[in-house]
């Protein structure tokens, strides 16, 4: 059996067997719902060639999105339609990397927005390159593939995915941070920075970047650019998205691993005492 196989069948089985303990018997159809969603995501994403948006990314990100929900079900009631949602919302938010699953999308030329436009990669490009379209691109899976499910609300979904765009914009309606989709998007980017395995995996990170442009935008020649960049990054861009998420998240004990995650990859960078991922070397100058 291969090991992503049964990466994919002990999440599904994972957050069905969490649902019971939280629920057992209320709406009965969710338990397996969750697990069969789990299941059919990860098989989509497991297909998908992008570095770094893999199934083991979106493993993280419902890992955490799962302890967000608990902590908060501690200060507040969740019922089971709000777990529900915020679960597949997690499972689906990076969906639109994966060519083949909106409806349009061709052997060619890939759905890029809610109007039908197109675009077709350059020749050798992997799933990164939709990068710029992937949340436009979720959003349309979720609406296509919930439309027909009568206790989904696909409008949920789509906020929740519109949420994990990042850089987050500037408009009033992205700044939510206490709300289902806010909490997605807290759970999408604790999920990438709180990885235990965050450092190791930057340097495919690092050419997702260069595929998309954004490595020389933002001034990365290399993975160690990107690695020392991280304080900075949190600090600045991430943290002020994630104080709700980290209050919840230290109200359970795997809650608090995950923040012990983020600031020990903060202190590790700032002290330069990471040993995996990137090689730090000495920065040369032209």
């Amino acid at each position: 059996m291969k090991i992503t196989t049964l990466i994919i069948e002990t999440l599904g089985n994972h957050i069905e067997e969490t649902y019971l303990s939280l629920y057992g018997p209320q709406e009965p159809l969710y338990p397996k719902a969750l697990n069969s969603a789990a299941r059919m995501v990860l098989e989509l994403i497991a297909n998908s060639d992008a570095l770094y948006h893999d199934v083991h990314h979106t493993v993280q990100v419902t890992l955490v999105g799962e302890a967000i929900l608990r902590g908060r079900h501690m200060v507040k009631r969740v019922n089971p339609d709000d777990w529900l949602h915020f679960m597949v919302a997690c499972l689906l938010h990076d969906i639109g990397y994966v060519r083949g699953v909106c409806p349009g999308d061709s052997d060619t030329a890939f759905v890029i927005d809610a109007e039908g436009n197109h675009i077709t990669p350059p020749r050798g490009a992997s799933d990164a390159f939709l990068t710029p379209y992937h949340v436009d691109r979720g959003i349309l899976f979720a609406k296509n593939r919930g439309k027909d499910v009568p206790y989904v609300d696909t409008e949920r979904l789509a906020r929740a995915i519109e949420l994990t765009r990042f850089p987050v914009p500037d408009s009033a309606d992205h700044q939510e941070t206490d709300t289902e989709a806010g909490l997605v998007r807290a759970a999408d980017l604790i999920g990438q920075l709180g990885d235990p395995d965050h450092m190791r995996r930057l340097s495919g990170l690092y050419y997702e970047f260069v595929e998309t442009g954004t490595a020389e935008r933002l001034g990365y020649s290399n993975a160690a650019d990107l690695a020392e960049d991280y304080p900075v990054f949190f600090w600045n861009k991430a943290q002020p998205y994630l104080k709700d998420a980290l209050r919840y998240l230290q109200l359970t004990q795997e809650g608090k691993q995950w923040i012990a995650n983020l600031h020990s990859h903060v202190f590790a960078v700032e002290h330069n005492q990471f040993y995996l991922g990137p090689f730090s070397g000495k920065k040369t100058t032209d």
